[in-house]
């Protein structure tokens, strides 16, 4: 297959240097991953079994030769290895606020901590679960055995790993803009960093706080809390409503898929069907960078704030755009994957064909 793109220009000038440093990972073969750099030039050749994406100077890689498994900088280097039991799999979350989460999982065992930017342990997770950190603060489940039946409370730690938040919402979401969501009694609300409500718990459910607005839904509808002045700055009226980004968010109205802008007003309408509608997640993406992604009839593009295509549907996965290039991929065949990159231009900048086996082709 030949990769066609609709040639269409979107203003990038908020990437500014940071996308200069930023390396993203790439495959080459069935086991080979390397990193380029934003021209597509091949920065760190394709040494490495699996390679995850650069956070706070850092990447998850696995060895092809030693099979030594940690993290590499921006020079390729490793910069410290993973110690782990051998039959485990290990899963490497991205750097935040200085520390990774690494867990560790075979059929009988599952344990998770995080490691600094040295690989060290700043302390130990004595908790059910936890979750990375965003904004400073890792949600924690515990189990309270203070009443006749047991039940998993969720709070808060710190990148010391003392708890701040204590372990008293039967649910909660991650910290965004200063708040999170916490369920108690069925109900959702939104708290502040002391763990104290903001807006108490009305709710039958809430999104991440993002550009200033929260999504909430109430009585089956959604709509959007207003941080500044705790109102709502947008009743409840959708079916669906996703996180704002760039200025644009996501909803369903009457079975019809949209993106609003912040007062309200329909900013554009999508492609859809019926199972389109039921389904979202799976048909668009948020905005990043000016370009969300859309998928029609199997297969995915990009558009611009305005709703026209910057690449037509012609992937079978993407990637959100981050630090200027998007990563996608087409299925040429059942055993044949084309791996690219493009610009916000829709131009192709990278691209790889990658064979695979049978048995091998199903791990990706």
């Amino acid at each position: 297959m030949r990769l066609t793109m609709a040639f269409i220009t979107v203003k990038s000038d908020h990437l500014g240097a940071k996308k200069m440093s930023y390396l993203f990972p790439i495959q080459t073969g069935r086991s080979s991953f390397g990193y380029i750099n934003v021209h597509g030039q091949v920065v760190i050749e394709s040494k490495f079994k699996n390679a995850r994406e650069f956070s706070e100077g850092l990447a998850y890689v696995e060895s092809n030769f030693r099979g030594e498994k940690g993290f590499i900088g921006l020079d390729g280097k490793l910069k410290f290895t993973i110690e782990n039991i051998s039959i485990c799999q290990i899963d490497a979350d991205p750097f935040r606020d200085g520390l990774a989460m690494i867990t560790e999982t075979d059929d009988f065992y599952h344990q998770s901590y995080f490691v600094d930017t040295m690989g060290k342990k700043p302390f130990e997770v004595d908790f059910n679960s936890v979750e990375p950190f965003s904004e400073g603060l890792a949600r924690i489940t515990h189990r309270d055995y203070s009443s006749l039946q047991s039940t998993i409370r969720s709070g808060y730690i710190d990148t010391r790993g003392k708890v701040i938040i204590q372990p008293k919402f039967d649910d909660a979401r991650d910290f965004s803009r200063g708040m999170a969501g916490a369920m108690v009694d069925g109900k959702w609300g939104l708290i502040n960093k002391s763990g104290d409500w903001v807006e108490k718990p009305t709710f039958d459910d809430v999104r991440s706080h993002c550009e200033g607005l929260a999504a909430v839904k109430s009585k089956g509808k959604w709509g959007y809390y207003r941080k500044a002045d705790g109102s709502l700055a947008i009743n409840p009226q959708f079916d669906f409503a996703g996180d704002f980004s760039d200025g644009l968010a996501y909803v369903v109205h009457d079975d019809k898929p949209a993106y609003i802008d912040k007062s309200g007003q329909i900013a554009f309408t999508t492609p859809h069907n019926d199972f389109m509608v039921k389904n979202h997640s799976d048909y668009y993406t948020r905005f990043s960078e000016g370009a969300a992604g859309v998928r029609v009839e199997g297969m995915w593009g990009f558009i611009d704030k305005r709703g026209s295509f910057i690449t037509r549907p012609q992937f079978t996965s993407i990637s959100p755009f981050k630090n200027g290039l998007a990563s996608v991929y087409y299925d040429e065949n059942d055993w044949t994957r084309i791996y690219s990159y493009i610009d916000l231009t829709g131009k192709v900048v990278w691209s790889s064909t990658v064979d695979f086996t049978p048995s091998e082709y199903s791990y990706y």
